[in-house]
């Protein structure tokens, strides 16, 4: 079942104009601008933000979830470079590219991830949702992020791959994982009721 808040929550639209980041902070001044919107009511989801931050920072994120209209859509576009606004806000001073897409539906759903630093790929993963199973595919390279024993068993590169459901508040699923130095299979529950 599809999984929204039973409880109404409305921002027609907020608004952040003319935002000045001083030359002090960055190096170099800054405007800020940000716009979006929320709405969730009677089992719709739409949620909205785009910022305009100066350099090359962008930030536009969208979801429209439908569920009785059998429609899910979600897309993200992060881009926060080494020595911007963004980077220096989240501290993650090298810098990095998040792009989400998705388009279909609750009973199908297709989508992929991919995470860049810089000109190097950090992650790409398929995203998959079928008649209520959700699931991914794809690898993650640490690229110095690791150190000491967790670096040498992931390796260069990590491939998962995993499936849950989502229900009662409650992750069930399994996840496989290979690595440098290990691998295996894990299955369980996570419960989120308290949560």
């Amino acid at each position: 079942q599809p999984i929204l808040p039973k409880y109404d929550i409305r921002i027609d639209r907020f608004t952040v104009e003319n935002l000045r980041v001083d030359k002090g902070v960055l190096g170099e001044q800054r405007r800020v601008d940000l716009s979006g919107g929320v709405r969730i009511e009677q089992g719709l989801a739409k949620v909205q933000l785009t910022g305009s931050l100066g350099g090359k920072d962008r930030l536009y994120a969208l979801l429209n979830a439908q569920p009785d209209r059998d429609k899910l859509d979600l897309k993200l576009d992060y881009n926060a470079p080494a020595g911007g606004l963004l980077a220096g806000l989240t501290g993650y001073e090298d810098g990095l590219s998040l792009a989400v897409t998705g388009r279909g539906g609750w009973r199908q759903w297709d989508g992929a991830l991919l995470a860049r630093q810089n000109d190097a790929r950090l992650a790409a993963f398929k995203l998959a949702a079928r008649d209520g199973r959700f699931s991914l595919i794809g690898q993650a390279h640490p690229r110095g992020r690791l150190e000491g024993i967790a670096a040498r068993a992931v390796g260069e590169t990590l491939s998962l791959s995993g499936e849950t459901t989502f229900e009662n508040r409650t992750l069930d699923g399994w996840l496989v994982f290979d690595g440098g130095g290990v691998s295996g299979r894990a299955r369980g529950k996570v419960d989120l009721t308290e949560n």
